[in-house]
């Protein structure tokens, strides 16, 4: 994880609750193990937050606001690039790849994202989904609108259909193909091809050709 931090009680505890929620679900995280492994006491604790999802959500906040500022770089280099962009080609391998290379960068976050799409509290990952989940398509948009201009686009499906399906796809990606834990890049790299394939030509042989 590369998130500097001043050395403050709060910031402590913040990092230590990161660990925390990358090695257990939401239910199974202790507020008391996140105090005793930040040096920190109930007090201070409850001085910063309220309870065990108010920090939780804000942790989710940081990791959200790391990878978007991220992606973005990536997405606006895509769009700044004055030849042809085509999304289901290398643009779009290129964002997949950027994704994976925020996760190897990011451990903690990446792990804390595994755990939450298989989070079991219904509650919670719905909570989750409500404040987060239309990030994910403000971002696709922009390439899908993009992917239109050049004609990319099957005419017999509408944009916003278009957009979400590629958005739900790729927040969902984990739970359709497992992924190790200490898989390196080409190996993440090469299973996610297959969602490309995926994207540019469907399940229907004769557009495989």
């Amino acid at each position: 994880m590369k998130i500097e931090m001043e050395t403050t009680p709060k910031n402590r505890i913040i990092q230590t609750a990161i660990k925390e929620f990358a090695d257990n679900y939401y239910d199974t995280a202790s507020i008391n193990s996140i105090i005793k492994n930040s040096n920190t006491s109930k007090g201070t604790f409850y001085h910063y937050f309220k309870d065990k999802e108010d920090i939780y959500l804000q942790i989710i906040d940081i990791a959200v606001q790391e990878k978007m500022i991220y992606m973005e770089k990536k997405l606006n280099n895509i769009l700044s690039n004055k030849s042809e962009i085509l999304l289901f080609n290398d643009n779009f391998k290129l964002l997949i790849q950027a994704g994976v290379e925020f996760a190897m960068d990011h451990p903690l976050f990446s792990e804390m994202g595994m755990k939450m799409l298989q989070e079991p509290n219904s509650y919670m990952l719905n909570k989750i989904i409500d404040k987060y989940g239309h990030r994910t398509e403000l971002f696709i948009d922009k390439l899908v609108n993009k992917a239109i201009e050049n004609n990319e686009i099957n005419p017999k499906l509408s944009r916003d259909f278009v957009v979400k399906i590629i958005s739900f796809l790729l927040s969902n990606y984990i739970k359709l193909t497992p992924i190790e834990k200490k898989m390196d890049l080409k190996q993440i790299t090469d299973s996610l091809d297959q969602l490309n394939e995926f994207f540019k030509n469907g399940i229907n042989k004769v557009n495989s050709k």
